[in-house]
């Protein structure tokens, strides 16, 4: 059979709409990785380039005394002038008042990456995983001068939840083909202990913390206009959610864990969420099913940074799970609205 002009047109028609109509999920399957992948993306993503991979890491370490001290760890950054840089960011709050935001910038050749769960060092800096018997250990060590003032953490995570799950809490999106985005917490919570160092002053940190991943191809994603991430520790209970307001393709999550094992995940589950009117500057999250009702009142009046969107939140949550019932009143992470890197 001969193909005229026009067939040839139709046929190449037919096999753009037919590609265009392959799932995401298909084209990034399980093909297995190669041990030049540290990143292990060539399994997840038949685009996978990386050169194009870009990867931070993000730990939250929560005080007995209520403050938050946040690391950001990423390897490749862009500045304003559109210069790649690899980057750490620290941030120490103390009742919501910013008292430390400094960052370092570095060469991107300088970024040692290891092991992505977790080894990495950056110029002096280093995170590292350790595996123990009761689990794993995190340790994260920085040395950050800010201009001619001397900063050194060194704190220890030790993992206390059990995953339900690689990753326990895990968010993918995709803005467009080739363009790949997955957020993750491998280790929810855990106790942490450590030590703040300025200008030859220490002061000794306990709490608990937790560290989260974030991995993109191609380049940072356009941010999303609304969200609403919460982490929330009510001993027993760890919530965890994300409800995303224009954010392509990501799916509302909440996970639910009790004495260290994941009791309950809600994924695109009707994840209704009140946000803070102008007044009062409350909200509350709600979810119910036959065996789980979750409600968490959130008091988001503290004040932010206008640099640093994340703040300790009073909350109150109200749970039921099965037969057991469970109230509690604590402090927890927050933040409404934009997600913007440092």
């Amino acid at each position: 059979m001969r193909w005229g002009g026009k067939g040839k047109v139709l046929l190449l028609g037919l096999v753009a709409l037919i590609v265009a109509s392959v799932p995401l999920w298909w084209l990034c399957g399980n093909s297995g990785s190669t041990a030049a992948d540290p990143f292990e993306m060539s399994s997840r993503c038949a685009w996978y380039d990386p050169e194009k991979l870009a990867m931070q890491w993000t730990f939250y370490f929560i005080t007995d005394d209520g403050s938050l001290v946040y690391v950001g760890f990423a390897g490749r950054l862009h500045d304003s002038a559109g210069k790649p840089f690899a980057g750490i960011n620290l941030v120490v709050l103390r009742d919501n008042e910013q008292v430390i935001n400094v960052w370092n910038r570095y060469p991107p050749n300088k970024l040692v990456v290891r092991d992505t769960d977790l080894d990495v060092t950056l110029g002096s800096n280093r995170i590292v995983r350790q595996q123990t018997d009761g689990g794993n250990v995190y340790k994260c060590y920085l040395e950050i001068d800010d201009k001619g003032r001397h900063i050194v953490l060194d704190a220890t995570v030790e993992q206390t939840v059990k995953t339900c799950r690689k990753g326990g809490f895990n968010l993918l999106s995709y803005e467009e083909f080739g363009n790949y985005f997955e957020y993750e917490v491998p280790c929810p919570r855990g106790r942490l202990s450590g030590s703040l160092t300025v200008d030859g002053k220490k002061e000794g940190l306990r709490g608990t913390g937790y560290l989260e991943s974030i991995r993109w191809l191609k380049s940072q994603l356009k941010r999303p206009a609304r969200w609403y991430w919460g982490y929330a520790y009510a001993d027993p209970y760890t919530v965890l959610f994300f409800k995303p307001g224009d954010y392509p393709h990501a799916r509302t999550l909440l996970t639910l864990h009790r004495d260290g094992e994941c009791v309950a995940v809600v994924e695109d589950g009707d994840l209704r969420v009140s946000p803070p009117d102008r007044g009062n500057g409350a909200f509350s999250l709600i979810y119910g099913e036959e065996d789980l009702d979750v409600v968490l009142r959130v008091d988001s009046r503290a004040r932010r940074s206008r640099d640093f969107p994340i703040y300790i939140a009073p909350f109150e949550l109200d749970l039921r799970h099965g037969q057991l019932r469970h109230s509690y009143q604590g402090n927890m992470v927050f933040e409404i609205g934009e997600w913007r890197s440092f």
